[in-house]
């Protein structure tokens, strides 16, 4: 066979496999995925979603609970600085609104004697984090003016009693002589999961010195 001819059979053969397998039926892979593969699929894809959403709940929640803290302590050094900058006493006051969101209050100390805040003084703690009803608990050991009780009381409706910072920053006695408590644990603001309260995971905020010195503490360290 010389090579024009057997390049002729070559092209011959090449064409009766070409028309061979274009006129065959698609089998059920190259169909693409059948009904039960799909919800074989969606099934997977609920039962990892199942598992995985009460730990991203767990996490989500944790990063709120830190945010209010983190809220609490620049807002205490907020009116710190206010109270030296301006050489005036400024008080610092917490409470919960009727969704059970904490908010918190800066004003001068002169201004709120006797006498409740109005709405236009408040802010969220934590305003920028979303925040629903009920997931994040606040409480206070403060029983007075700058002073520390043996317990943390969580925040109800009502303003608490102030922190106050006089025109040098440290906690003013000129409306009530500091007392820190026993053992000198400090004024404290506590930040906790509703789910769990105070028995569970804490983060705090503690003015520990009469110089107005702010830390921050978690757990046992947040127990008056």
């Amino acid at each position: 066979m010389d090579s024009l001819a057997f390049t002729k059979n070559l092209q011959h053969q090449s064409r009766r496999i070409f028309y061979r397998n274009a006129s065959k039926t698609p089998t059920a892979s190259e169909k693409g995925f059948t009904m039960i593969e799909l919800l074989v699929v969606i099934i997977i894809i609920g039962v990892l979603s199942a598992i995985a959403a009460p730990g991203w709940l767990a996490f989500t929640n944790k990063q709120r609970m830190n945010a209010v803290n983190d809220a609490a302590l620049n807002t205490l050094r907020e009116a710190q600085r206010e109270a030296k900058r301006t050489k005036q006493s400024y008080s610092i006051s917490f409470k919960t609104d009727a969704d059970g969101v904490p908010q918190v209050a800066v004003y001068l100390a002169k201004d709120s004697k006797g006498i409740l805040l109005p709405a236009s003084s408040w802010k969220k703690l934590g305003e920028n984090q979303e925040m629903p009803k009920g997931t994040v608990l606040v409480g206070t050991n403060l029983t007075g003016v700058n002073t520390a009780g043996s317990s943390l009381t969580p925040l109800t409706g009502n303003q608490t009693q102030p922190i106050t910072f006089d025109y040098q920053g440290n906690l003013s006695s000129e409306y009530n002589s500091p007392n820190l408590g026993p053992n000198n644990k400090g004024l404290i603001v506590s930040v906790a999961l509703t789910q769990s309260g105070f028995s569970g995971t804490k983060r705090c905020v503690i003015v520990r010195t009469l110089l107005g010195s702010i830390q921050t503490g978690q757990d046992n360290q947040c127990i008056p």
